[in-house]
This record gives structure tokens, sequence and C-alpha cells, in this order.
């Protein structure tokens, strides 16, 4: 048995589409977000072309278009990636796995427009700073990124600055003690 991902493009209801994994594999993640699934599934090698056969049959999904079934390069990756966001179903897996997978995962695009938001909402006093610091800190680790301490401080009191122009005095006061 091995590990492959399971991508369908389909408006097909989520019941619909976890019979037809149920159909395929005793082992699965299915994952419904906007427009398409996610899966992994766990098959023979051998099974691969009869389940393309059946997903043209039963689900009436054709073309890479509809559909692209391939080998998971790594197991932990596909199902972090797989989990990410959307509705979640599974099967062969504990609560406490997908809870991993969870926390594995990351978003991968639109880390911009939220940090827009957050600062947005900083800037007109709906955060105070402990709020605003540590939802920059979770942003960061949604979208994967490493914490640099530097570099967060940073951020943090320039945008304190823009919130409060007269930091920048504190700011320039505290430097200058050192110099």
């Amino acid at each position: 048995m091995e590990t492959y991902h399971l991508r369908l493009t389909t408006e097909l209801d989520f019941d619909k589409v976890e019979s037809f994994i149920c159909g395929i594999t005793q082992k699965y993640i299915l994952a419904h977000e906007e427009g398409h699934y996610h899966a992994v599934i766990l098959i023979n090698k051998k099974d691969k072309k009869d389940i393309r056969e059946k997903i043209n049959k039963d689900l009436d999904i054709r073309g890479n278009k509809g559909y692209s079934i391939s080998l998971a390069k790594s197991i932990n990756d596909l199902s972090a990636y797989v989990t990410k966001e959307g509705d979640l179903r599974y099967l062969g897996y504990t609560f406490l796995e997908i809870a991993a997978f969870k926390k594995m995962s990351y978003r991968k695009g639109g880390m911009l427009d939220e940090i827009k938001e957050l600062e947005r909402r900083y800037i007109i006093g709906d955060l105070d700073d402990m709020e605003f610091g540590t939802s920059y800190i979770n942003l960061l680790v949604r979208y994967d990124k490493n914490l640099h301490g530097n570099q967060i401080k940073a951020y943090l009191m320039k945008m304190r600055v823009k919130r409060n122009p007269g930091y920048s005095r504190d700011i320039y006061e505290n430097l200058m003690r050192f110099i």
C-alpha cells in the first residue's frame, strides 16, 4: 500500500465524494475546500488505473482539470497540506494524528491581506499591544514563517509608532542611552 494525493475539482456533495473515497480505500483524510476536494488515500499502486476509471464512471469527472492522483513524496507534508483548511473527514487516523497534521499545516497565500487587516485593527484601537503582537506571531506560524525575534520586535515597534507617533521619542531615548 502506498499513499497518494487525490484532487477532485467538483461541486459534488461532500457525502457523495466521501462515499466514493470509502469505496477505494480503508484509510483516508478528505478535505473540502471551495470548488474542490483534496484527499490522502492509501491504495495499491496497481489499483491506480482502476481508480481513474472509477472517477470517470462514478463521479463523471474527467481530465487533469477535473482530477489528479499522484504518489505522495511525504505523507506528513501531504497530510498537513490537506488539513490546512476547509471541512475535514477522515477514517483510519486518530483525532490526535489529525490535530498534529493541522498544527503542521500552513496556508499558501493571503498573508499580506491578513497583515494589512491586523494592522488596520491595531491602528484604529481594536487591538491592544499584546493582542496585536500575539496575533502577528500566530499569523507568521500559520503561514509557516520562521520567528526571528529581532525582526518581530522591530516590526512591532514600527507599528506602535504608526499607532502613536509620540512613541518614537521613547524609542529614540532608549536607543541613545547605549551610545
